[in-house]
């Protein structure tokens, strides 16, 4: 399984501005598929995630990054400020409003907040759907955006792509993304919306994301 090969969204986060200069906490880095794309583009990079497994293997996978395991609802970087702050698909999986306030709080002078998050009409969105709706949490997170302390400037729709070997593949991850029973009606629902897609190898399925930047409301 290949997510984003041409790396759209990190080339779409680094256009946002000049990250030469620039201290960047990336909330929510998973394993650092995105952050390997950002740490020489930028002064400082601090990566974090609440999963200790994830933070482990973004460690062995990167040992020249600066990972550490944590919560954007409760940042636990001392006096340090960052000219970005970067929510990496992980706004909605927390509570919004005390993420962005924490963001807030860490944020240096004249920084931005950055918010990548998938569309809910995304078609790889639908598709997680059947084993785990987050369409509301996706809103709400939406929500805590337009109702924070800061100024929407723009929102970017980017497109990107996940590329599996074939759809048995795609079977297998969904399985072990999220570990439930098997049931062949999950499957059916899937091969549903995939239509003549289930016979494609590459099995290629668009991924719609939304890029959120925010200033802090003067």
């Amino acid at each position: 399984m290949i997510i984003d090969r041409e790396n759209v969204a990190v080339r779409t986060i680094l256009s946002c501005t000049n990250f030469d200069d620039l201290n960047v906490l990336e909330i929510g880095c998973g394993d650092g598929r995105i952050t390997i794309g950002l740490h020489k583009k930028c002064k400082k990079l601090v990566a974090i995630d609440p999963c200790k497994e994830s933070i482990t293997t973004a460690r062995k996978k990167f040992p020249e990054i600066d990972f550490r395991q944590g919560t954007g609802e409760a940042l636990d970087c001392g006096n340090e400020k960052f000219d970005i702050v970067l929510f990496s698909l992980s706004l909605h999986h927390q509570n919004s409003c005390k993420a962005l306030l924490e963001a807030e709080r860490v944020l240096a002078h004249d920084g931005y907040v950055l918010a990548l998050e998938p569309s809910i009409d995304s078609h790889i969105s639908v598709i997680c759907n059947i084993f785990r709706d987050e369409s509301n949490e996706l809103m709400e997170a939406m929500e805590a955006i337009h109702t924070s302390n800061f100024d929407l400037l723009s929102i970017q729709q980017i497109d990107t792509e996940w590329i599996f070997e074939d759809v048995q593949e795609l079977y297998a991850w969904l399985h072990d993304f999220y570990p439930q029973k098997h049931h062949p009606s999950t499957i059916k629902q899937v091969d549903a919306l995939l239509g003549e897609k289930t016979l494609a190898k590459p099995l290629i399925i668009s991924d719609t994301l939304l890029l959120s930047e925010l200033s802090p409301r003067l």
